[in-house]
């Protein structure tokens, strides 16, 4: 009944709805300031890591090896990835960086990673200074196994802070790709016989 009443209303034919995307609107300058703040903080805070860590290799003589390495490893990783998505958004004049979608993923598993590294350098500082107030009997050992899993539960942190603005810039990134119906007429002639 209803689509008789339209068809009346409208006798050139049914109305189509095609779909058009919102305009693109950047977020504000002030909260791009403070995520690529934050990204040369992760920068900064790899840097002191990795100084930690090789420090602390070049130091135990053993004990404190694979940790250190895959410490380095992780501070690597925050590092290079905070670098390249500075590198992007000074390619788009400071107003978008890498996928929000990447983001989320990466600044997860660099959360999770870091949190895990971070527990198994304090339990390898708490084997090799067993000393009840936690200081090693080696004087230049004792600041740089303290150090490295504090910089890397900062940096966890940090990873998971990201990974929280991330998800929110994802939620916003879906909510303007959503579509607005708009009116217009179809095409007079209809496709040919072969379509």
């Amino acid at each position: 009944m209803e689509q008789q009443q339209q068809a009346q209303m409208n006798p050139q034919g049914p109305v189509t709805y095609m779909a058009a995307p919102q305009p693109f609107q950047h977020p504000p300058q002030s909260n791009r300031i403070i995520i690529t703040s934050v990204h040369v903080l992760v920068m900064a805070m790899s840097i002191i890591g990795m100084g930690f860590d090789f420090s602390l290799v070049r130091i135990t003589g053993g004990m404190y090896h694979v940790s250190a390495a895959v410490a380095t490893l992780l501070f690597i990783m925050a590092f290079f990835w905070s670098l390249a998505e500075l590198i992007v958004r000074g390619k788009c004049n400071w107003k978008a960086g890498i996928h929000p979608g990447v983001h989320v993923v990466v600044c997860l598993v660099l959360s999770l990673f870091a949190a895990f590294i971070g527990a198994t350098l304090a339990t390898s500082a708490a084997l090799i200074c067993p000393n009840s107030d936690g200081w090693c009997k080696d004087k230049r050992v004792s600041p740089m196994v303290v150090g490295s899993p504090v910089v890397a539960l900062l940096l966890a942190a940090v990873e998971f802070i990201l990974f929280v603005v991330a998800c929110a810039d994802t939620l916003a990134l879906i909510r303007r790709l959503r579509s607005v119906a708009i009116a217009s007429r179809p095409y007079s002639d209809p496709p040919p016989q072969w379509w």
